[in-house]
């Protein structure tokens, strides 16, 4: 059984997201490598921080830019799971109103037989090595007092 597509909108949402976070992962990690490698110079920042700063901000762009990944394929995919459960609950819904109703066997009555004979408990094995209880370690010494100084 075929259940139909629903929420179109919120589908085009998700590959909408998904294709934004390819485009941020290379677009923000291929920014931070210029600025690493040209120390900031590419923007006309020299003047401003100087190479290190630019170096600093490349370094920093490139783990950004991997969040940024992160972060927009996990809301897309959420976005899919979702619609996903949604499909298959139509779907389990439509088969179980398809399926006939069978009556639920009835079990047949258990005839009287011999009462079950009772059995006792068995006695726990003595346990074999010495019985004496772990007592607790004593505290530490004090530490010698300090010579007048």
């Amino acid at each position: 059984m075929v259940v139909e597509k629903r929420f179109g909108v919120l589908r085009l949402i998700a590959i909408v997201l998904k294709v934004l976070a390819w485009l941020a992962l290379i677009g923000i990690v291929i920014m931070g490598i210029v600025m690493l490698s040209t120390g900031g110079r590419a923007g006309g920042l020299e003047g401003l921080q100087g190479p290190a700063a630019g170096m600093v901000g490349g370094l920093m762009m490139i783990p950004i830019g991997i969040l940024y990944f992160i972060m927009f394929y996990a809301w897309a995919e959420g976005i899919i799971v979702v619609l996903d459960i949604e499909e298959n609950t139509r779907l389990t819904n439509a088969l179980l109103q398809a399926k006939p109703q069978a009556s639920a066997p009835v079990a047949a009555p258990v005839a009287a037989s011999a009462p079950t004979p009772v059995v006792e408990a068995l006695p726990e094995p003595a346990v074999a090595g010495p019985t004496e209880e772990r007592r607790p370690a004593p505290p530490p010494a004090a530490p010698p007092p300090m010579p007048p100084g």
